[in-house]
């Protein structure tokens, strides 16, 4: 095992005022990652999938400026108001491992932590 598959390349943390398990159904709602992301255009659940559940692939459509491509994603972790992951490849390759990490917190709202793990 590589450094780069026990420690995140990247780790930021906030914190939300809202309930965990409403910011868990938002960041679980890959289709609406375009909405968020600045490289995501859209997500395709993959396989008559309507949500995520461990095992549940999905197609990602990214750009950055007028560079186009396709990536697939697994979902690795999921459990409803804690946690979601997903492995990405690309043409066959792995990239990446995002992970969202939600605590509730004891104001009624959460801590979320994302991470980025880099498989290239």
């Amino acid at each position: 095992m590589t450094q780069s598959d026990t420690l995140p390349l990247c780790e930021v943390s906030i914190h939300i005022d809202a309930p965990a398990d409403t910011v868990w159904d938002l960041i679980s709602d890959l289709p609406r990652m375009g909405e968020w992301s600045p490289e995501t255009r859209r997500v395709e659940w993959q396989g008559g999938a309507a949500g995520p559940t461990v095992g549940t692939k999905f197609k990602g459509h990214n750009a950055a400026g007028a560079k186009k491509w396709t990536t697939t994603g697994t979902i690795a972790e999921c459990e409803r108001g804690r946690v979601v992951s997903w492995d990405v490849t690309a043409y066959g390759l792995p990239v990446s491992r995002w992970r969202y990490q939600i605590t509730p917190s004891g104001d009624a709202g959460c801590d979320v932590t994302e991470q980025m793990f880099d498989h290239r």
